[in-house]
């Protein structure tokens, strides 16, 4: 759900570019982040959490529920 409220909340053209599609390249992005932080994080190869990237899943986890939530309360005709 957070992903289409996001879609709902982008103009419709970003620079040259459709709205819609910029979000989904963000969110294509996005995967592909969470996907590659194992290669990246290289303190929790030495077992140390990584501040950087706890912070990154707080925001993260954050944002999806935020947003879901202003989804499913949103109003449909608006």
């Amino acid at each position: 759900m957070f992903m289409f409220q996001t879609l709902k909340y982008l103009p419709a053209h970003i620079l040259w570019m459709e709205g819609e599609a910029v979000g989904i390249v963000v969110f294509m992005l996005a995967g592909l982040l969470l996907l590659i932080i194992p290669f990246l994080d290289r303190r929790s190869a030495r077992g140390e959490p990584s501040r950087l990237f706890t912070w990154i899943g707080i925001v993260v986890i954050v944002y999806i529920i935020i947003l879901t939530y202003l989804g499913y309360t949103a109003n449909p005709a608006a």
